[in-house]
């Protein structure tokens, strides 16, 4: 799903530069969390097509304050990838899954990741 990195890090310094007018708490951290890929010493794989029948079903967790990925952006996830699901955790802003100790997403996400059993999609209760 991720773009090809690019390798010039003045590349990555100009881009970030320009992001960090739009979102000043998440440009730099980013930058600094993806920035092995810009010489990562390995070509990368073949991308996967959105979509595609050969991926399987995916459980999408959306926290509804989440600034950084906002929830429209899941549930148009949610469109393209046949038969996943999608859970909205009523009260949580980004990375829901073990940081907002919210059982309703945890339980699921964790069944999931066990049994590859996906829930209905949803609305978790704020925790």
């Amino acid at each position: 799903m991720d773009p090809g990195w690019p390798r010039d890090w003045s590349r990555w310094r100009q881009d970030t530069e320009l992001a960090d007018h739009l979102t000043p708490r998440f440009a730099w951290l980013n930058t600094w969390y993806g920035a092995p890929c810009a010489f990562w010493p390995v070509q990368p794989a073949k991308q996967v097509r959105i979509g595609s029948p050969k991926v399987p079903p995916i459980l999408l967790l959306q926290g509804r304050y989440d600034a950084a990925t906002p929830v429209i952006g899941a549930r148009r996830m949610r469109a393209v990838l046949p038969g996943s699901r999608l859970l909205i955790d009523k009260g949580g802003n980004h990375a829901s899954y073990l940081f907002t100790k919210n059982p309703c997403i945890d339980d699921k996400a964790e069944m999931y990741l066990l049994t590859g059993e996906l829930p209905a999609d949803g609305v978790c209760p704020a925790s």
